[in-house]
């Protein structure tokens, strides 16, 4: 697979430069980020659902699914980061998660509202959050790397665009 179908966005780029300005974008697309997806899936039968976005990859059902997974391990990592002192977090087998059943199911309301709810308290804490907020940490130990807030705001935003550009690409080659 060449690097371009692994990452049609881009690989994440970690900011090392932040403040409250800069952030502002990054919480906006946060907060778009579910209606564009909803719209981009309302079109779609159960049988599309269940098509791989990538050979052999995930599902466009089991990304939508992991998405709610992983961003709602990552409000947990925030409010983590705010409440104690660069808390280590834990890892979690996003491979292994996406094919529990729920991951799997093409039902995708229940994770679409998970979204929804997460993005919104995203927005709410990072909206609050001064320079300094911003600047607090976790610690991930699996790739060794301590994130700031203002980081971890920019890693979700991509998140959601990154795997949102599989379903894109996905689309466009079915003619969907």
């Amino acid at each position: 697979m060449s690097e371009i179908n692994k990452y049609p966005v881009g690989k994440f780029e970690r900011p090392e430069i932040f403040d409250t300005g800069s952030i502002k974008p990054l919480v906006d697309e946060m907060e778009n980020f579910v209606p564009t997806l909803e719209n981009t899936l309302k079109k779609l039968s159960q049988d599309q659902l269940a098509a791989r976005t990538l050979p052999g990859i995930w599902t466009i059902a089991q990304v939508v699914n992991h998405l709610a997974d992983s961003h709602m391990n990552g409000l947990t990592r925030v409010k983590l980061a705010l409440t104690e002192d660069n808390p280590t977090i834990k890892p979690y087998k996003d491979a292994l998660w996406a094919n529990v059943v729920d991951a799997t199911s093409t039902d995708l309301s229940p994770s679409l509202d998970i979204l929804r709810g997460v993005h919104k308290r995203m927005a709410l804490i990072f909206r609050s959050l001064d320079n300094e907020g911003l600047k607090k940490t976790y610690f991930h130990p699996e790739t060794k790397a301590t994130f700031q807030l203002g980081q971890a705001i920019a890693l979700y935003a991509w998140h959601g665009r990154h795997h949102l550009s599989f379903i894109d690409e996905l689309l466009k080659a079915k003619g969907w």
